[in-house]
């Protein structure tokens, strides 16, 4: 089973208290989950319809880690950026945030077309700024997975179907979010190494 760049590994941790930390996450940020015992799979659904599956896996066996994996299935990426970072502090540090904006505003890039009948709706003001905001962190932390997840968010709001959010977020990094640029120049030109393993640094480039 190949794992996707969204997994991250938590310490001395066991995965019942991993678990519990996940449901109790999700019940504070109104999440619906589906729980699939077969699999032993959680199939989550947010309140903007983004939908997502978590996977809990025993790491090494010596080291007694937990690897976590949430892996997006649909929706928009920028609520699914807000929702693995609540469940990363959750699962890392035991502590479950609320969602930083009201359920009932409708930050989706775009939904299924059933849904909205092939039409956009609006992002609330000020969500591409924080969402921006959030990645420039995470990109500081020297912590790979996260690192990843970021990079590929970021390439899913800045490309150019998104009609709606990519010609702003682009501007945004240019203009006032540059330590992306920088740290996406660093990877690409090879100026910075972000992993000991040469073929995660090759994935991120």
């Amino acid at each position: 089973y190949a794992l996707s760049n969204s997994s991250f590994e938590v310490n001395d941790q066991n995965v019942y208290t991993i678990a519990s930390r996940m449901f109790t996450c999700n019940k504070v940020r109104s999440v619906n989950v589906v729980y699939d015992d077969d699999k032993a799979i959680c199939n989550c659904n947010t309140p903007l319809s983004t939908k997502f599956v978590i996977r809990l896996f025993q790491a090494h066996e010596h080291t007694g880690n937990v690897l976590v994996e949430i892996r997006r299935k649909s929706g928009c990426s920028l609520d699914f950026q807000q929702e693995y970072r609540a469940l990363f502090q959750a699962a890392t540090y035991g502590e479950a945030h609320p969602r930083e904006y009201p359920i009932h505003k409708k930050a989706i890039c775009k939904l299924n077309k059933d849904h909205t009948m092939g039409k956009y709706i609006p992002l609330p003001k000020g969500i591409i700024e924080r969402s921006l905001e959030m990645a420039q962190n995470h990109l500081r932390l020297e912590h790979y997975d996260a690192q990843m997840l970021v990079l590929t968010d970021l390439a899913l709001t800045t490309d150019p179907s998104s009609t709606e959010t990519a010609s702003i977020a682009t501007k945004l990094i240019f203009l006032e979010y540059t330590g992306i640029l920088e740290f996406v120049i660093n990877v690409i030109t090879q100026k910075m190494v972000v992993h000991d393993d040469d073929e995660r640094n090759a994935d991120m480039r």
